[in-house]
């Protein structure tokens, strides 16, 4: 019977160091060192224990019974109706995920004007960096939108030149192709564009489209981000539309306005909007347009 006490107390002593061995192969560094030391301390108490039952004079059964108390204390401590939950090693614990960023506006319209005149086909076309940049920024708003549970609507308009000899006339030189409709249609929309005649080289008429079309598109209650895309020069002063006026438009109905255009062509027109990308740059890195379309 002694000998069976013996044999479960040194039988729980071995287990407790196996786990720790098996523990130690799959740890990190540091975990490794302090599961080294709880071994190494397992070892003293077997050794200690070992010698006390082979050296000592005591009663051996009292001995057994005071050694069975000891390791019972070391391996299963006494409840005192405060648990003591170790915190798991930062080291072991992966970073929380990531919150999605939190919109601080009740819905997004985002309002593009694009200029789609004949040397716009290759940057609009399946391939196209206008093209993929539009979309990209309109799925990410989607994204962001849905995550804070917002509506996200957009307005697209093409545009060309209004006066162009050899163009479509007066009348027809726009085409709002969508208006404060679902994000979800803007793929589909942005790759069947309504073309005009023209190029990169003749002014174009973005400036007087948006006069003529902004009180159409806009949508109370919302915030209103405006991206104008154009490779050409922008008329200033045509049927009064000037860029001075658009910018008053803009601040009155608190629209951030952003720009893609050619910097270097006249006349410039840069200070209509918040901030602007050189239309000939390979990527436009326009996500900071977004996240400060949702937080303003």
């Amino acid at each position: 019977m002694q000998l069976e006490v013996l044999y479960r107390q040194v039988a729980l002593i071995e287990k407790a160091k196996h786990k720790i061995e098996l523990a130690m192969s799959h740890a990190s560094p540091r975990s490794v060192n302090a599961l080294r030391q709880q071994k190494e301390e397992l070892d003293y108490l077997l050794n200690v224990f070992m010698d006390s039952c082979v050296l000592s004079n005591t009663d051996l059964p009292s001995l057994l019974s005071a050694n069975s108390d000891c390791v019972r204390d070391c391996f299963r401590p006494e409840f005192n109706k405060k648990p003591v939950i170790l915190p798991k090693p930062q080291w072991d614990t992966p970073p929380a995920p990531e919150k999605p960023p939190v919109a601080t506006v009740p819905g997004v319209n985002l309002i593009v004007y694009v200029d789609t005149s004949g040397s716009m086909r290759g940057p609009l076309s399946p391939t196209g960096k206008v093209r993929k940049e539009l979309i990209n920024f309109a799925n990410y708003l989607k994204t962001q939108s849905t995550a804070a549970n917002i509506p996200c609507t957009v307005s697209l308009i093409w545009f060309g030149d209004a006066t162009d000899s050899g163009g479509d006339g007066r009348n027809s030189y726009y085409t709002i192709a969508m208006n404060k409709q679902d994000v979800s249609s803007f793929p589909s929309k942005v790759a069947a564009p309504t073309w005009y005649r023209g190029g990169a080289t003749p002014p174009e008429s973005g400036i007087l489209c948006m006069k003529e079309t902004i009180d159409q598109v806009y949508k109370s209650g919302v915030q209103n981000t405006l991206i104008y895309v154009t490779d050409a020069a922008s008329k200033s002063n045509e049927g009064n539309a000037t860029p001075a006026h658009m910018k008053n438009v803009f601040n009155n109905k608190k629209i951030q306005a952003y720009g893609i255009i050619p910097k270097s062509k006249t006349p410039n027109i840069t200070g209509i909007f918040q901030d602007t990308r050189e239309y000939t740059l390979r990527a436009y890195d326009i996500v900071a347009w977004a996240n400060k379309t949702l937080r303003p």
